[in-house]
């Protein structure tokens, strides 16, 4: 599955997340919550010489990310994710994972034709960083427009290429994400309700915060 669309980020410090969702409730564009809160988890993998991270960290508009992904504790469902970033646009291309294999990523099983995609990539890479945090679902009432609040954001940088379990992490981040998403075809929709925002745009990496903990 391929997704395209544009993500626009904010940090915010000052409001709780209650404080956050009763805002967006209030909003011109009238947000809603659509789905129940989870816990999103996610294996980031690098080269050697580190260039995902470098290129996220010197704020390259041209950007590639790799990265395993499951939700709350379930690994049966893991996804192994492809995110492209040109300007503010993203591509996502995700592959389903048949059998992750927790402890050496490299062994995992993917489904079908998804299997030599893995070992070609996975040939030159190495597991690089664990995030985890909690994130609430909105929409816009007209449905043009997505917003995620993420919070308790915990991150931790691999000490070793197999061994997962073998981390160094530290306190969740006191802060909290939120995230606009939107197809290129709804910029109009995004205009308006940044008309009516009262947060500033802010460039964050989950995956960059991560590696530096270590």
């Amino acid at each position: 599955m391929i997704e395209t669309r544009c993500e626009i980020k904010f940090i915010v410090e000052d409001l709780t997340l209650s404080e956050l969702a009763d805002y967006l409730r209030s909003h011109p564009a009238h947000f809603k919550e659509i789905h129940e809160e989870r816990t999103v988890n996610n294996l980031y993998l690098d080269t050697l010489e580190h260039e995902s991270y470098l290129d996220n960290l010197e704020g390259s508009p041209n950007k590639v990310k790799l990265r395993f992904r499951w939700y709350n504790d379930d690994l049966r469902k893991v996804k192994f994710e492809i995110k492209k970033k040109h300007g503010e646009v993203y591509k996502k291309s995700s592959y389903q994972v048949a059998n992750y294999n927790k402890k050496d990523p490299s062994k995992s099983e993917m489904v079908w034709d998804s299997q030599q995609v893995l070992n070609t990539i996975l040939a030159s890479l190495r597991p690089a960083a664990l995030t985890s945090y909690r994130r609430r679902y909105f929409e816009s009432a007209n449905r043009k427009l997505r917003v995620t609040l993420d919070h308790q954001i915990q991150t931790k940088h691999i000490l070793s290429y197999t061994g997962l379990e073998k981390t160094s992490g530290r306190q969740p981040l006191p802060l909290r994400i939120l995230e606009v998403k939107y197809n290129v075809e709804n910029e109009e929709d995004y205009r308006k309700f940044a008309r009516n925002f009262i947060f500033r745009r802010n460039k964050f990496s989950k995956f960059v915060e991560a590696v530096r903990s270590l």
